[in-house]
């Protein structure tokens, strides 16, 4: 009989099998006759006996090609800024430098929230107000951008001022 393989488990030595004739059928995996072990998707050609799928073979019948194991990714793309978010951000907060920390640049951002809270201090509040005119500026700059331009200016491109 023929079917595919749905799942098989190595910790339970077992597995089931979606069989051509619409029933599932359990096998150990002392009946599975192959060098590699079994992978979901895989056609096989296997016997039936009480109920039991026995002498479990992959199907080389199949014109069907086994399917590939999972791939892991190799490296993890970056996770894609908003531009709304972070002029947004960058309006309301831009004093902070919050902006600046969300996009990935966290030595901009550190200087932003110093220089508006340090020297804001020293300056009664000046040297703030001038690093939140900064920060507005780059938030109407990012809204003038659009997504794509924006992701290659400053995401991609690492332009980290203005």
């Amino acid at each position: 009989m023929k079917g595919t393989l749905l799942d098989f488990s190595v910790q339970q030595n077992s597995g089931l099998i979606a069989a051509d004739d619409g029933a599932r059928y359990s096998f150990a995996g002392t009946d599975w006759n192959a060098t590699q072990l079994p992978t979901p998707g895989q056609r096989l050609d296997f016997e039936v006996n009480n109920g039991l799928a026995t002498r479990v073979y992959p199907d080389l019948t199949s014109t069907q090609a086994p399917p590939m194991p999972p791939m892991l990714p190799i490296h993890t793309q970056p996770q894609k800024t908003d531009r709304t978010t972070a002029g947004l951000l960058a309006i309301l907060l831009g004093a902070l430098g919050i902006h600046k920390f969300m996009m990935g640049y966290q030595q901009q951002g550190i200087i932003m929230i110093a220089i508006s809270l340090g020297a804001g201090i020293v300056t009664c509040g000046v040297a703030s107000i001038v690093i939140h005119i900064i920060a507005i500026v780059e938030g109407i700059i990012y809204f003038s951008m659009s997504d794509e331009e924006f992701d290659r200016t400053y995401i991609t491109g690492r332009k980290s001022w203005f």
